[in-house]
């Protein structure tokens, strides 16, 4: 996996700031298609499986979202 890839995840993953601040509240999910803007970040609490998360970006309700995913939940697109 590298930045800039095309990615798709096998479980929802809510975005970060998804109903904060008046934010409404937006998950990704396994129909969204994604692109990888940051790889291997520290997790600082310990959740899902490993040491290390990926940030995919998507676009949903006319604007980009961010979310952190678990590596063993992405999926590269060809």
């Amino acid at each position: 996996m590298k930045i800039g890839d095309k990615v798709k995840i096998k479980r929802d993953y809510e975005a970060y700031y998804s109903g904060y601040g008046g934010n409404r509240i937006c998950y990704m999910t396994p129909k969204d298609t994604g692109i990888i803007g940051s790889i291997k970040s520290p997790k600082v609490r310990k959740y899902g499986h490993g040491a290390y998360f990926c940030c995919i970006d998507f676009e949903k309700y006319e604007q980009t979202w961010r979310t952190a995913v678990d590596y063993c939940d992405i999926v590269k697109l060809k």
